[in-house]
C-alpha cells in the first residue's frame, strides 16, 4: 500500500514538472492516430450503452442539463455551416421527405388548431432567442417574401388551410364586431388606395372578360339592360345568355350559321336606339362580325325572323 502511494505521488510530481511536454506529445499522438482513437471511443461508447443503458442515459441528461446553452450554440453553428455548404442538397432532402409524408402538414395544423395560443407562444420563444432576433432583423424582407410565397402555394394546394382560415376569420369577426367597417375605413383613408383598387378591379374584370365566356355574356347583358332602362324603352328583363343560346340552338339570327358558345354575342333584333326593348323576345344569338355589320340599322334587310318563344 505504501509503495502504491509513493508511485502515485511520483507520477503527480512528474506530470506537474513536465506538463507542457506531455500535453504536446499527447496532441501529436492523437493527431497521428485520430481515426483509430475515434473508432476505439465509439466502440467503448456502444459497449457502455449496451451494458449500462440507464447509467448512460442518466449521464447524458446530466451533461445536457449542465451544458444546455453550449450545446445549443454548437448545434446552431454546425447547422449554419452545413446550410451554407449543402443548401441545395438539404432542400431536396426536405422536399422528398415532405412528399413521402403528406400527413405531416395536416398533423402540424391539427396541433396548432388545438392550441389557440400557439402563435403567441411562438413569438415569445423567438423573442427569447437572441440569435433568432438578430437573424430576423438582418433578413426581414427576405423572410416576408418567402413567407408570402409559401402561404400562396399552400393556399392553392391545401384545402385544410383554407378551411382553417375561413373558420378563424369567422371566429375573429364574432369576437370583434364592427371590425370590417373599421378596417374598410382605414383602407379607404390610405393615400392612393382608391386609384390602386380601381386599377386592380379593371385588370381583374379584363382577365375574366377574355377568359370566361359566361361572365362576358353576363357583363354585356348588364350593360345593355342599364342602357335600355336609361333610354326608357319599357321593361328590361334579366336575361341569361345560356337560355338564349339554348333557345336558338346556337344558330346566328343574322346569317343562319352555327355559333360556338365561347364566341357568340347577343344581338337586339330591334336596336335599343330605335326603340327596341331589352326583353327575351327581342334578343337573338349572333356572330360578332354579323352583329357589327348590322349595327343599329332597322329594319335590317338580311336579318332572319325573330325566334319563336315556344
Amino acid at each position: 500500500m505504501a509503495d502504491e502511494e509513493k508511485r502515485r505521488e511520483y507520477r503527480r510530481k512528474y506530470y506537474l514538472a513536465n506538463r507542457e511536454k506531455l500535453l504536446t506529445k499527447s496532441r501529436e499522438y492523437r493527431a497521428a492516430n485520430l481515426q483509430t482513437i475515434r473508432e476505439k471511443e465509439r466502440k467503448k461508447s456502444r459497449e457502455l450503452r449496451r451494458t449500462q443503458p440507464e447509467k448512460t442515459r442518466a449521464a447524458q441528461r446530466k451533461y445536457k442539463a449542465a451544458h444546455r446553452e453550449e450545446i445549443r450554440m454548437r448545434s446552431r453553428e454546425y447547422n449554419r455551416l452545413r446550410w451554407k455548404t449543402q443548401r441545395a442538397k438539404l432542400k431536396e432532402q426536405y422536399r422528398n421527405w415532405r412528399k413521402k409524408h403528406p400527413e405531416y402538414d395536416a398533423l402540424v395544423w391539427k396541433r396548432r388548431s388545438a392550441d389557440p395560443d400557439w402563435r403567441k407562444k411562438r413569438r415569445e420563444r423567438r423573442a427569447a432567442s437572441p440569435y433568432d432576433r438578430m437573424y430576423r432583423e438582418a433578413h426581414r424582407e427576405t423572410l416576408r417574401k418567402q413567407g408570402r410565397e409559401y402561404m400562396r402555394q399552400r393556399w392553392k394546394t391545401d384545402p385544410t388551410l383554407r378551411e382553417y382560415a375561413r373558420k378563424y376569420a369567422q371566429d375573429w369577426r364574432k369576437r370583434h364586431p364592427g371590425s370590417d367597417a373599421e378596417a374598410y375605413k382605414r383602407l379607404v383613408a390610405k393615400p392612393g388606395w382608391a386609384a390602386h383598387h380601381a386599377k386592380l378591379v379593371r385588370e381583374l374584370v379584363k382577365r375574366k372578360y377574355h377568359s370566361d365566356p359566361e361572365f362576358r355574356a353576363r357583363l354585356n347583358l348588364s350593360i345593355e339592360r342599364r342602357r335600355a332602362l336609361k333610354l326608357g324603352n319599357g321593361p328590361a328583363d334579366l336575361i341569361k345568355a345560356k337560355q338564349v343560346w339554348d333557345r336558338d340552338k346556337g344558330i346566328c339570327g343574322i346569317c343562319g350559321k352555327p355559333v360556338p358558345f365561347e364566341k357568340f354575342e347577343l344581338d337586339h333584333i330591334r336596336p335599343l336606339s330605335k326603340g327596341g326593348t331589352h326583353t327575351f323576345s327581342n334578343v337573338q344569338v349572333a356572330h360578332r362580325s354579323c352583329n357589327s355589320r348590322k349595327g343599329a340599322r332597322w329594319p335590317y334587310p338580311h336579318a332572319m325572323p325573330p325566334p319563336s318563344l315556344c
